[in-house]
């Protein structure tokens, strides 16, 4: 999924939250992760339905027509609901925060936390599930791991859990010894032509 907006989130959240909330009235919360697989399936796949989301030229109710047409018998009735609701209320705009934010929600709930992991070579499974078990024993809570080679790293790994980032690539190593000589040498020729002056 593309870059999702601070204000696509946040209103998208909303939306997610009243439909775990339905859900939970209705025991049908477990559905909901299939439909946040399937949503974000069809928003990758088709990312014009995104465009037309967001098209002003186009009215709710076709918008909503291209949607159920997409989507009926593909996701739980209560998602089908609270899209119609996003649609009369003119938000489907933000369909893609809302898939955004049902996914966080769920993850929230079932005790999942977001790991990415970039390195420079691939990670075999050994190194993947040691690191798993690691985060795992941290935090108390289940890693959902994505891994991704990023040769410019040169070494090391970036690993981001949730929100933090922590950096212990080659990369980051030089850039950090690039800035302190930089700084070091500029403090010498400034202590230099002062001394000159």
């Amino acid at each position: 999924m593309a870059y999702i907006t601070v204000q696509s989130e946040t209103v998208g959240r909303v939306y997610a939250q009243s439909l775990i909330n339905l859900a939970t009235r209705q025991d049908a919360l477990g559905a909901l992760a299939v439909d946040v697989q399937t949503l974000q399936a069809v928003l990758s796949q088709s990312p014009q339905l995104q465009t037309l989301a967001q098209s002003a030229s186009v009215s709710p109710e076709q918008k909503f027509a291209v949607l159920e047409k997409a989507l009926t018998g593909h996701v739980h009735p209560l998602t089908m609901f609270v899209l119609r609701s996003m649609t009369k209320r003119d938000r489907l705009a933000y369909l893609d925060g809302f898939v955004f934010a049902l996914d966080k929600l769920l993850k929230k709930l079932g005790g999942i936390i977001d790991v990415i992991i970039e390195s420079a070579i691939a990670l075999d499974e050994s190194v993947q599930e040691r690191i798993v078990a690691g985060i795992a024993k941290a935090t108390g809570k289940v890693p959902a791991l994505k891994c991704h080679v990023v040769p410019d790293l040169l070494g090391g790994l970036r690993i981001q859990i949730d929100d933090v980032l922590m950096d212990a690539t080659v990369a980051s190593h030089l850039a950090q010894l690039r800035k302190m000589l930089v700084n070091e040498v500029d403090q010498k020729l400034r202590a230099r032509s002062a001394a000159l002056v």
